[in-house]
């Protein structure tokens, strides 16, 4: 979890797959996942970096921790960007969230986010976390009200952009691109799959011009699973 600080304590928070060790207790065997390799590490510090260069003036990022505590402060700060705040002037003009497309059905729904996260907010007992809880309420109906179902590009849109890609992937390195046949047109497979395949594919032709890339596609489904230890943690 990244987190984004504001001046005045404000949080908007993004999920970025990465948590440290955890050991459970099942059936009696002590279950330890592993931490992070060294590999895992250094992706997470560069991906903290790009994050702290792209965040707006103000803004600082920070790593949190994922719990319900910390959801309903999402939802929250979900809630203030989309329907904004006159006595806040650092709240912008308009935003675009997006999420995975399970996750109303997967949290919302089946882990009843909708009532568990506003009752565990209000089961602190003071009138912040009252007002966090009201305000989670907000950003849940939000997100089951206004949330768009992006449609797959036609056939004209992905080659546009296709064109776009390979024109800036050319300016980007001044060189010129050759077509890459990248992935199978499917109808489950993510416009970012397509183009991540693309810049892969010119990255290594680049390096190495006799390079034939053969891209391999494999499905990792997405986790909201948490850890009952941080419950205990009213930082969130």
């Amino acid at each position: 979890m990244i987190e984004l600080l504001r001046p005045n304590g404000g949080l908007a928070s993004t999920t970025v797959g990465w948590r440290p060790s955890a050991r459970r207790l099942v059936d009696g065997l002590l279950l330890v996942s592993p931490s992070p390799t060294e590999r895992h590490q250094r992706g997470f510090g560069h991906r903290l970096v790009l994050l702290s260069a792209a965040a707006p003036a103000g803004l600082r990022v920070l790593i949190g921790r994922y719990s319900l505590l910390q959801r309903g402060r999402s939802y929250a700060e979900l809630a203030r960007w989309v329907g904004g705040d006159p006595d806040d002037p650092t709240l912008p003009v308009a935003a675009v969230l997006a999420m995975t497309d399970d996750f109303e059905g997967y949290v919302l729904r089946d882990r009843d986010d909708r009532t568990k996260v506003p009752a565990k907010l209000r089961d602190e007992q003071s009138s912040e976390w009252s007002e966090l809880a009201g305000l989670a309420e907000k950003g849940i109906r939000s997100i089951e009200r206004e949330m768009l179902l992006l449609e797959p590009p036609d056939p004209t849109e992905f080659d546009r952009a296709y064109a776009t890609v390979k024109a800036l992937h050319g300016a980007a390195f001044d060189w010129s691109p050759p077509d890459v046949p990248g992935l199978e047109r499917l109808g489950n497979t993510r416009m970012r799959q397509y183009v991540r395949a693309w810049i892969n594919a010119w990255d290594l032709i680049r390096l190495d011009p006799d390079y034939a890339p053969d891209t391999e596609v494999v499905e990792l489904a997405s986790s909201y699973a948490e850890d009952e230890a941080l419950e205990s943690d009213r930082s969130g």
